[in-house]
């Protein structure tokens, strides 16, 4: 083993002391809590001399009606039938399109807290990435909708491999607004931002597929600005390494709090009830952050705090987006942020393990 993958392995061994995984079975046999904020009903009234018109559809029809591209892109990807395929045209790119720069670098801030390397999906109706952390403790995945593209060209469906340093080699010179990427024939990308870069593209089968994760019933769900999530994370991360968080149902409220190892007494600890609660609260400012909470059940579970951090630790104007969080007693926290108008990033952390 070289001495980088000795540091490499360290790593990851430091990091997963104490760490469930996303892909344990045993970590989601549990019962469900019933009416979470997923699962919530109402009734159903039917207005007097209502009308109605029959639907003809097959339920395979209505299923591919209401499907969303990348939840069909998804299932294909996690049973493998997805991957590349040459072009025929080897003479033009088979995929070509303008993304704004402040776009690419939030799609980079995001992906690589998690991973170095990863798969685009390329469709017609706009990419695909889906990518777990090699210890499978960390899952982040992408939705680039075309509509959110400046002229997005695409001759050939197809997937692609690439790393995090092209794309932070060419975010750290650009001085441009947008940047254009080309893949071409000879697996090759190319971004033009004024210069034009080269890089040779990984081959995707080289990059590990993201294993199936369960379909999580959450209790509570909570909206709150990624400045937020970054301030108590950080705070925490000052004296322990791991961060509960906390859904309270009597009082609607979401507590973050750090514990002392030895004691397990509360060292530090900040509750979300109101508006009033965030960070860069100002009377004047409560339209600009969509904040708001909603608790089914009481829950609580601890996960690793740096990990946390590093997925929100961008500079304060996109901190400033709203992060839509969900948690469960002892389960993965699952947070999810939009972009644009139809682009969206999901992110998937499991929970550090408690003693029993």
């Amino acid at each position: 083993m070289s001495d980088s993958e000795q540091t490499n392995s360290a790593q990851t061994d430091d990091k997963t002391n104490d760490q469930a995984s996303l892909t344990a079975d045993n970590l989601y046999n549990q019962q469900e809590e019933p009416e979470t904020p997923e699962d919530i009903t109402y009734e159903f009234g039917i207005p007097e001399n209502a009308n109605f018109i029959p639907l003809t559809h097959s339920t395979e029809k209505v299923s591919e009606l209401t499907t969303r591209p990348w939840e069909v892109i998804r299932d294909e990807a996690q049973n493998s039938k997805i991957n590349y395929t040459q072009p025929e045209n080897k003479n033009e790119p088979f995929c070509e399109f303008t993304i704004p720069t402040e776009f690419l670098r939030q799609f980079h801030e995001h992906t690589n807290a998690v991973i170095d390397e990863f798969k685009l999906i390329l469709r017609e109706e706009g990419i695909y990435m889906a990518a777990v952390s090699p210890d499978n403790v960390e899952m982040v995945e992408f939705w680039i909708s075309k509509t959110d593209l400046g002229k997005y060209h695409i001759s050939h469906e197809n997937t692609v491999g690439m790393t995090n340093d092209d794309i932070d080699n060419v975010l750290k010179h650009t001085r441009r607004d947008a940047i254009r990427l080309q893949f071409t024939p000879d697996r090759k990308v190319k971004i033009k931002d004024g210069f034009t870069t080269s890089s040779g593209l990984i081959d995707p089968d080289s990059i590990r597929t993201v294993p199936d994760i369960p379909h999580l019933k959450h209790e509570a769900k909570f909206t709150i600005p990624g400045v937020d999530i970054a301030h108590v994370t950080k705070e925490v991360n000052e004296i322990s390494d791991h961060i509960l968080i906390e859904a309270n149902k009597a009082d609607n409220s979401i507590k973050f709090a750090s514990y002392s190892d030895d004691t397990e007494e509360e060292t530090k600890k900040r509750t979300y009830e109101t508006y009033k609660d965030l960070v860069e609260y100002r009377d004047r400012s409560i339209t600009q952050y969509n904040f708001n909470i909603m608790v089914a059940g009481d829950c609580q579970a601890r996960y690793h705090c740096e990990r946390l951090y590093d997925l929100v630790n961008q500079k304060k104007a996109n901190q400033r987006a709203d992060y839509q969080v969900f948690i469960g007693d002892e389960l993965p926290i699952r947070m999810k942020r939009e972009f644009r108008e139809e682009s969206f990033m999901m992110y998937i952390l499991a929970p550090r393990v408690r003693d029993r």
